[in-house]
């Protein structure tokens, strides 16, 4: 907590430097004395030089107001300082409650509806406040995918504190496939349900987890030695990359690699086995690493047993 009777004067604080595909909320209360003595100050995230003003509603005398700044970062800016700024203005100026929070996109590298599939996403707010947020839908060539159930291919999801929501795709239509991301404010969390519907046997379902859209490698257990391994891989990234796939067996032999280009917003998915240079995992169990030297990768495993199927998370090497 701090106040200023110095019109123009500064509290300065440097917190880091930009990182690729984060976004940075910087929240402060401003006060104003209850015998009009005093008048707002002013709030600024600086990015080297530049700054990203708070807003907010001002409060009415004797009380505070949040205000808000809020700055998603470009390729232009990794690197440059971060700085909180806090200038008096006027008679006096009252700060408190000064708090950052940096949040990096989350991708659900595997979505699909229609031709016998049904997706759903289940979002949960834990924190004290009401949160909003939107939740973007691309298809595997990188454009936008429409989801009729929603009218378009994005959704603002508002929470109040402790509420859940979901998000739909019906099975309807012909198979549509993609991949879903959303930059989760703090205290949200939130997984994918897939369901398969084959006439004749019961429908089968899993669960997927969301990941961090800024991993530069990831890591997947496989057995194919009664079962079948399928992967999406997805570059959420505004540039192209080129996956390095490496396979190792259960005694830790290499068995295989792989070399998978991918536009910027782009998503394939494929048998393990079936990409090239990774036959040999046909028959095999062990583990696959997938890695970019630059850009971003989201990778979801698949495992199939006949009709039934579960999903394979992947971590962070």
């Amino acid at each position: 907590m701090a106040y200023s009777n110095d019109n123009g004067g500064t509290i300065t604080q440097t917190v880091g430097t930009v990182s690729p595909n984060t976004t940075y909320t910087l929240r402060v209360d401003l006060g104003l004395r209850s015998d009009g003595l005093s008048s707002l100050g002013t709030v600024a995230l600086l990015v080297g030089n530049t700054p990203v003003y708070a807003t907010g509603l001002a409060p009415t005398p004797g009380n505070w107001s949040t205000f808000t700044a809020t700055y998603g970062s470009t390729a232009a800016d990794i690197g440059k300082t971060l700085t909180i700024q806090l200038m008096a203005t006027g008679n006096q100026s009252d700060f408190d409650n000064v708090r950052l929070t940096a949040s990096t996109p989350q991708v659900l590298p595997q979505f699909a509806f229609g031709g016998s599939w049904y997706s759903a996403l289940y979002f949960t707010n834990s924190s004290a406040g009401t949160v909003s947020f939107t939740v973007n839908f691309i298809a595997d060539n990188g454009t936008p995918l429409t989801v009729p159930s929603i009218g378009g291919s994005s959704t603002t999801v508002a929470l109040a504190s402790q509420a859940t929501t979901i998000v739909e795709a019906p099975n309807v239509g012909p198979l549509n496939q993609g991949y879903v991301t959303a930059t989760l404010p703090d205290g949200v969390t939130a997984f994918g349900i897939f369901r398969q519907s084959v006439p004749g046997v019961p429908d089968q379902e899993a669960v997927a987890l969301f990941s961090d859209a800024s991993s530069t490698s990831r890591m997947l257990l496989w057995d194919d030695t009664a079962y079948a391994t399928a992967v999406a891989i997805t570059n959420p990234s505004t540039s192209p990359v080129t996956v390095s796939i490496t396979a190792w067996n259960a005694a830790g032999n290499i068995i295989g690699s792989s070399s998978l280009p991918l536009a910027p917003g782009t998503k394939t998915e494929a048998l393990l086995r079936d990409l090239p240079g990774l036959s040999a995992v046909a028959g095999s169990r062990g583990y696959a690493r997938f890695a970019v030297t630059s850009g971003s990768i989201a990778v979801l495993g698949l495992r199939f047993n006949g009709t039934a199927f579960t999903s394979i998370p992947t971590t962070q090497p």
